[in-house]
């Protein structure tokens, strides 16, 4: 019960016995007269519409297996279309069509039935009039029907990708559902992290642009100073190409009001070979002692020397010497090039300098604050310089701003012990999260740099490693706190204790910067026990091109063995 058994031995035949082709065509062979769908007596024996064109046409050597598979194809084609191949009464017409391959496809013969594509190009392959063209045997064309009920694609019909992909989609309802439910999931939870990353992080918003090759920019947000900060002077003088670098003295951006954050972009063009600017941001416009000194805040300081270093420095207090904190001796300019770009930005406790190709990158883990720390100012000691733009920016305040933004501005106006205590509040609040983590990394890092008193200093700093102790396994910024408690200990003449921190942010974090840092403070003679410990923490430094060790007391550099240094 259920299975289809066709059973019509009529016509079979021994294939080890050949058959003779018959000389008479169609059109000039006496044949009897009768219907499509009835076999017919006769030299051509079979059903008109389910004979293949080879025993239409009479020759009979041509038969083989694939004129069966010619007669599965109309059958397949009769239960996909409830009719025969061929209608008519006219044998040798039907013959002459089944001849030339003149059978209309299922799907125009009977449009009202839905025929699957995949069956109807089965039965196109099966009904081939060249019988190379057909399934070579019954058990492909079953193969064939058996992938089509069973949700395949049918080699037949060729199918694309997306068909495949479609079918396959079909044969695995539950488990696709369950795919696509989780990719939709997934992509609502990326979009979503990236509308609040968007929100949570700010992005740089324009003070001024000034393009310095328009004659009729006015130059009312500039001042100009001698090479002492002393005295204003007239304005740089103008040319198609830019403003004009007077050797030595100032251009300070007047009232930029940013006091930490701040980004700038200079284009500038020259025509000599030293071609390097100094620019100043987070500065205080101060009168100099010497014209070579540098004013108080963050300096950037380039050269086009091809034997020229940049770097990126920090001057602590007016008169005092710029420390280097990052340097570059890569080479800038290439031979032709007039145009260049250079960009300072400061973000937080991260300073980045780029010209042109080079790039350097600081970390200053106690950063300037303050309403004070808010000038811009760049000069240049090679005459030939022309100054083409120059853009300055702020960073913005988050759409999303944290929590924390109320103690940073209260650190911005130096209320630095109510912004310690704003961060601990905010800590309390949230007890444990980022927020909270962030808020007391600020609050140890304000109270590091900016409380002068060392016991109170002391007892905040306790404060905030217990309540990170008692609420936190693993802390975010336990690495930074670790590299100030090193810097802090080295300041104080505690090198011992410095050198072990050091060695411990190093396990941590091997491509930390703390060795840089300390090699930035002052030099001091070390005890002779302590220099095998210190030159071992500086071999394990990364990404360290330049050393001066000039003070400590040094004078074994086999432990730099192997490091390129200059």
């Amino acid at each position: 019960y259920g299975e289809v058994i066709l059973m019509d031995w009529g016509l079979a035949k021994l294939v080890s016995i050949p058959e003779k082709d018959t000389e008479e065509k169609p059109d000039d062979e006496p044949l009897p007269q009768c219907s499509a769908g009835r076999t017919g007596d006769g030299i051509r024996k079979g059903t008109p519409g389910y004979m293949a064109p080879e025993q239409a046409a009479g020759k009979n050597s041509l038969k083989s297996f694939r004129t069966d598979i010619y007669s599965l194809g109309a059958i397949l084609y009769s239960i996909l279309t409830f009719c025969n191949p061929l209608e008519g009464n006219d044998l040798k017409q039907l013959l002459v069509k089944t001849i030339r391959g003149e059978i209309i496809p299922p799907a125009q013969r009977a449009p009202d039935n839905f025929i699957p594509a995949s069956l109807e190009a089965v039965v196109r392959k099966a009904m081939s009039v060249a019988p190379a063209e057909r399934y070579a045997t019954a058990k492909e064309i079953r193969n064939e029907v058996l992938a089509f009920l069973s949700g395949y694609a049918t080699h037949a019909e060729r199918a694309t990708l997306l068909k495949r992909t479609v079918l396959l989609i079909r044969r695995h309802r539950i488990t696709a559902i369950a795919v696509a439910a989780a990719i939709i999931i997934g992509l609502g939870a990326a979009i979503y992290a990236a509308v609040d990353y968007n929100r949570s992080h700010a992005d740089w918003i324009t003070l001024c642009n000034m393009d310095f090759t328009d004659p009729e920019l006015p130059l009312g947000k500039l001042e100009f100073y001698d090479a002492f900060l002393n005295e204003k002077t007239a304005p740089w003088s103008r040319t198609a190409e830019g403003l004009k670098v007077k050797r030595g003295h100032w251009l300070w951006l007047t009232n930029p009001g940013i006091r930490e954050n701040v980004r700038i972009v200079i284009e500038f063009s020259n025509s000599g070979s030293g071609g390097g600017l100094d620019v100043c941001i987070n500065a205080r416009r101060r009168p100099m002692k010497e014209w070579h000194n540098f004013p108080q805040g963050y300096g950037a300081w380039t050269t086009g020397a091809l034997n020229g270093m940049d770097q990126i420095v920090k001057n602590e207090s007016a008169g005092a010497s710029p420390e280097m904190i990052a340097s570059s001796l890569a080479r800038k300019y290439r031979p032709g090039e007039k145009l260049h770009t250079l960009e300072f930005f400061r973000r937080n406790d991260q300073l980045h300098l780029k010209i042109d190709r080079v790039e350097l990158h600081a970390t200053d883990l106690f950063p300037f604050a303050g309403r004070d720390i808010d000038s811009i100012g760049v000069r240049s000691f090679d005459g030939t310089i022309t100054l083409r733009s120059m853009k300055v920016y702020r960073l913005a305040l988050p759409l999303k701003a944290s929590p924390v933004v109320a103690g940073d501005s209260l650190v911005e106006t130096r209320h630095f012990r109510e912004a310690i205590e704003k961060y601990l509040t905010i800590a309390d609040d949230y007890v444990r999260g980022p927020v909270a983590e962030e808020a007391l990394a600020k609050a140890y890092i304000t109270a590091a740099s900016h409380v002068e008193d060392t016991q109170e200093r002391s007892q905040i700093l306790i404060g905030v490693k217990r309540r990170i102790a008692s609420r936190f396994t693993t802390f975010a910024y336990q690495t930074k706190i670790l590299e100030i408690d090193a810097l802090m200990l080295w300041k104080n003449g505690n090198w011992q204790a410095s050198l072990s921190i050091v060695k411990d942010i190093l396990q941590r974090k091997p491509d930390s910067a703390i060795m840089q840092s300390i090699l930035q403070l002052p030099h001091v003679r070390l005890p002779e026990y302590l220099l095998p410990e210190f030159m071992a923490r500086i071999a394990q430094t990364q990404e360290l091109t330049r050393l001066n060790l000039s003070g400590f007391g040094v004078n074994d550099l086999r432990p730099l063995a192997g490091k390129s240094l200059t």
